[in-house]
């Protein structure tokens, strides 16, 4: 398992969002892993959040399958569940 690594918690706050933060911190971590001698970086993120996953794609993230009811959020009093895309950059 050493040649792999999990990309996990990525997270901007809204009012920073918009700014180019997302592709400074994923290049810093692809940097990271690289001079490491990792080979391939793992992530998931919730299927429809379009802009992580575009922002993934820049740097080369593809997705290799669909997680269904991965997550549950809370929407009120119900829950719903939400899908997870499986995404991974091999270096």
């Amino acid at each position: 398992m050493r040649h792999k690594a999990l990309l996990w918690g990525m997270y901007v706050r809204e009012a920073a969002r918009g700014q180019g933060l997302g592709d400074v911190i994923v290049a810093a971590l692809l940097s990271h892993a690289r001079a490491r001698g990792v080979e391939i970086v793992q992530l998931t993120v919730v299927a429809d959040n379009a802009r992580a996953r575009r922002l993934y794609g820049r740097h080369g993230f593809t997705t290799y399958g669909i997680e269904p009811c991965a997550v549950k959020v809370r929407a009120g009093d119900a829950f719903i569940d939400l899908d997870e895309a499986l995404m991974s950059l091999r270096l």
